[in-house]
């Protein structure tokens, strides 16, 4: 009987040591405050894929403090993640730069707008390249022996902010006779312009390229202002009219989303974004200040 307890006790105990470590052994956070594992709370957060770098990070350091909160990033492009939620309708929030911001409040998927940075299209070239040592602002983009790469003004707006600049400086129809590479993501210019991955689609390297500033920074690219002179005060966005871009700088955020089942846990993790900690990331990453 005695041996048939003991086994008893040991089962019991081997149940609740599973039960503490978590389902297939995996073992369960643990609050420092107070020693003791803790629930995970699942935020799903859908996030363009230019703001992919700082938001890495931020759920990174937001971790060491937040055991008990497990950050799920899906990256996509700016229109693939409208698409999933949309489709889906689930998730607690989204990090993209406007219209897109300001279309989800207007589809009432999304409930509230948290500006964070801002970024600006700019002209991008390699460092120390001395092909592009006299690219010093938009005319030089004029120059015939450049090899020019831009975003795509019919699917972007920072495509259609360069365009509007290109035509204000005077240069856009020399510089478009170029028939330079078009593409929607800026990730994808500056990797033209670096010479990384494969470049056939451009027909090679690009010598010099006009991207979001933010971008080019994180790709280690030497990034040049276009003018205030050339870039419109206001360009009201093509798609969505009642946002207003002002001198090129267009806001970048978080939009809450209806489907939130964690909203204060949601809401901590905005603080978070938004204290010094926070923005300094978003500094650090090659972001600007939110727009004004």
């Amino acid at each position: 009987m005695q041996g048939t307890a003991i086994r008893t006790l040991a089962s019991i105990l081997c149940v609740a040591a599973v039960a503490l470590c978590g389902c297939r052994g995996e073992r369960r956070p643990v609050n420092p405050k107070t020693g003791q594992p803790v629930e995970k709370r699942v935020l799903r957060i859908y996030v363009g894929s230019s703001m992919s770098v700082p938001m890495k990070a931020c759920m990174e350091s937001y971790r060491k403090d937040h055991p008990d909160t497990e950050l799920m990033l899906d990256f996509g492009d700016s229109g693939d993640a409208l698409a999933r939620i949309r489709e889906w309708g689930a998730g607690e929030a989204l990090v993209l730069h406007e219209p897109y911001l300001t279309q989800m409040i207007n589809e009432g998927i999304g409930k509230e707008i948290v500006t964070l940075a801002s970024f600006r299209p700019a002209i991008v070239c390699r460092k120390d390249d001395p092909k592009t040592a006299h690219v010093k602002g938009l005319k030089d983009l004029d120059d015939p022996n450049l090899r020019v790469a831009m975003t795509d003004a019919s699917k972007t707006v920072s495509g259609g902010l360069v365009q509007a600049a290109l035509k204000n400086a005077g240069i856009q129809q020399s510089v478009m006779d170029r028939k330079p590479y078009q593409n929607r993501s800026s990730g994808a210019i500056c990797n033209v312009v670096a010479g990384v991955g494969d470049t056939s689609s451009a027909g090679g390297p690009c010598d010099v390229g006009a991207a979001w500033d933010s971008v080019a920074r994180g790709a280690g690219l030497r990034t040049v202002p276009i003018e205030d002179e050339y870039m419109p005060q206001t360009y009201p966005d093509p798609e969505t009219p009642a946002v207003i871009y002002r001198n090129g700088a267009v806001p970048v955020g978080l939009v809450t989303l209806k489907s939130s089942q964690g909203p204060e846990e949601l809401q901590r993790f905005i603080d978070f974004m938004l204290s010094p900690a926070g923005q300094k990331i978003w500094r650090d990453s090659g972001f600007n200040p939110p727009a004004q």
